[in-house]
């Protein structure tokens, strides 16, 4: 069975257990069914549990109950904490040199990295069941509502959710990061970042307080004078050079893609288009010769390995250097570019090798067909009121039809 949805009504729901109940009980049902198997001319036992769960950020968060960006262990598959910036009004988060090996070169880099240190701590403990289940078993037991927002915002839990009826049920190893939008949300915001669309005063702000980025002269940032320059951003006759680039690609046929200026505020892509950007070499060829050297040689590695994620076939011998690889482009990153891009869904691309070696390539647990049956959907719910109703019935006459 593969559930592609659930349509609440009108609004969205805050709490989906209600809905989520259903299917629980269904499977608590069939648990234990004797059924008769006619190839084998005998009865069995039938077992059924969820194998996979394929969501978004936010909907994993709601699904599963956890607090999400807004808190200091907002990763669902690790204990990373996260740090809160005044400056960006928002958690950012570093330590992204943890995940390295303990004898590679960046880690010794005590002068670049926001942290102004050396890197010795190995990394973050993961998020197992067992984790989850004492986590949101404290939750329960605190007697104050003070007392659960703490810990909520400690841990990222908020208490256990319907699915753990299940008795083999395990989130953290049936519930994949999902490659669509956090490929999406990366390349959206480095291309935002080095075009000015996302840089402001508050950004160039938090960079000078962790004395990175800092031109000469320079003592805070000047909002009537305008930002200075920096190896991160595109200058103004860059950003032209990389903007008539864009709009001179050309592609083969039945590629998902037209000439765009992607380096514009006004540019709005599609999530496919979007890991375009990265995986087929769109953005190296709009950078070439252009920013730091630093900076344009970590965007190269960034695209080659999202290229390597978003693969039709991954060779599981090779799992291991691609795991290192991604590792190391996120140091990098962390090295070569403002605090801001360090939200958590760039820290999730740390854990996408891992479910690339459960379950195989992307395409097989990306949101891409399901966004799309979604859409299917949609575009036949013609009235809102009884939106169900209206779904069939199209659905009916398009099938006479």
């Amino acid at each position: 069975m593969l559930l592609a949805g659930i349509i609440p009504g009108p609004k969205e729901p805050q709490n989906t257990d209600p809905y989520i109940q259903l299917v629980v009980e269904e499977i608590l049902n069939l648990n234990g069914t004797e059924m008769y198997d006619a190839f084998k001319d005998e009865s069995l036992e039938l077992q059924a549990n969820i194998s996979l769960h394929i969501l978004d950020y936010p909907g994993q968060n709601k699904v599963f109950h956890c607090q999400g960006a807004g808190a200091y262990s907002g990763c669902a598959y690790c204990t990373q904490s996260g740090d809160y910036s005044k400056n960006l009004d928002k958690m950012i988060y570093l330590g992204h040199r943890r995940f390295l090996p303990q004898n590679d070169m960046l880690r010794s880099n005590h002068k670049d990295f926001p942290t102004k240190g050396v890197c010795k701590g190995g990394p973050p403990q993961p998020k197992t069941q067992e984790y989850i289940d004492e986590a949101n078993g404290t939750y329960l037991s605190l007697s104050t509502k003070a007392q659960q927002v703490k810990h909520c915002r400690e841990t990222g839990c908020k208490g256990p959710n319907s699915l753990r009826k299940l008795t083999n049920h395990d989130r953290y190893n049936n519930t994949p990061v999902e490659p669509m939008h956090t490929i999406k949300n990366i390349s959206e915001r480095m291309v935002h970042l080095i075009s000015g669309i996302s840089d402001s005063s508050k950004v160039r702000e938090e960079e000078y307080s962790r004395d990175r980025f800092v031109p000469l002269g320079i003592v805070r940032v000047d909002i009537e004078k305008g930002l200075p320059t920096a190896k991160f951003r595109l200058s103004k006759n860059e950003l032209v050079i990389a903007n008539q680039r864009s709009h001179l690609i050309c592609t083969p046929h039945g590629f998902d893609w037209s000439p765009v200026e992607i380096f514009k505020r006004s540019t709005h892509l599609k999530s496919v288009r979007w890991m375009y950007v990265l995986s087929s070499g769109i953005l190296k060829f709009c950078i070439r010769g252009l920013l730091g050297s630093f900076q344009r040689k970590t965007l190269y590695e960034l695209c080659d390995i999202v290229s390597l994620l978003v693969a039709e076939s991954v060779d599981v011998n090779q799992l291991d250097a691609i795991e290192y690889r991604v590792h190391r482009v996120l140091s990098l990153i962390e090295r070569d570019f403002p605090v801001t891009v360090l939200v958590i869904m760039l820290h999730l691309l740390h854990h996408l090798p891992m479910f690339i070696r459960r379950f195989g390539p992307v395409y097989g647990f990306w949101m891409f067909p399901v966004e799309r049956f979604n859409s299917w959907i949609s575009k036949r719910a013609l009235n809102r009121r009884f939106p169900e109703a209206t779904v069939l019935e199209s659905n009916r006459m398009l099938e006479l039809s």
